[in-house]
């Protein structure tokens, strides 16, 4: 790379590629076990997949104990985050609707794997609040505090943003519902209380709908 001159990096054309690059980009030392799972590939391709972006100086491999372990090189994570930067602001134009019925469609095909069923209306106005509260807030996770219950949480924030009156009895069937199907993750144990977000498998289609997005402008 030439000092002085900013390197150009074309846009991943695959999909997996670019979910193991941002994967890269939060978790900068990946193993390929790690990056095979966000992929949705066995783990001996990943090397094959990222090779091209080995030889451009973009990813670099490092020899682990028993396995190698991947990471940006220093100016790509820069590069990279800039781009994120953009995505994020980005985030407040993007048409909310748009990412709530991308999170509502993969949720759908969870609960029906898990439960043969469709979402009942709560379970998709949940999703949809999580979805609306990371595109607004830029925060993958939804916080409640010690004492407030996460249900209850969830129950008045709902109403306030959506304008939707949904009892906490009612939020946590439909928790423990996505919970089950992989559609959310609850963190029980949070220093300030339990938390809740939608699962990384919808988080990384709706980051990767983001970016695309940017790549068309």
């Amino acid at each position: 790379m030439v000092k002085g001159v900013e390197p150009v990096v074309p846009v991943p054309r695959s999909e997996r590629t670019l979910s193991m690059l941002v994967y890269m980009l939060f978790w900068p030392m990946a193993l390929a076990r790690e990056l095979a799972e966000i992929a949705g590939i066995p783990s001996k391709y990943v090397y094959p997949y990222l090779k091209p972006w080995i030889r451009r100086g973009v990813v670099e491999v490092l020899k682990g104990t028993g396995a190698n372990i991947y990471r940006l090189s220093e100016w790509a994570r820069d590069l990279l985050q800039k781009v994120l930067d953009s995505v994020q602001s980005f985030r407040g134009k993007m048409a909310a609707k748009r990412v709530e019925d991308r999170a509502v469609e993969i949720a759908r095909k969870f609960v029906y794997q898990r439960w043969g069923r469709d979402l009942s209306e709560e379970e998709e106005v949940l999703v949809r609040f999580l979805a609306r509260w990371w595109l607004e807030k830029g925060r993958d996770y939804f916080q409640s505090v010690w004492g407030e219950g996460l249900s209850n949480a969830l129950s008045l924030a709902i109403e306030k943003t959506m304008g939707r009156k949904i009892d906490p009895e009612t939020i946590t069937e439909a928790l423990t519902i996505l919970e089950a199907a992989g559609v959310i993750y609850i963190e029980e144990r949070s220093r300030l209380g339990p938390k809740v977000k939608l699962s990384n498998a919808i988080l990384d289609q709706l980051r990767f709908l983001a970016l695309n997005k940017l790549r068309t402008r």
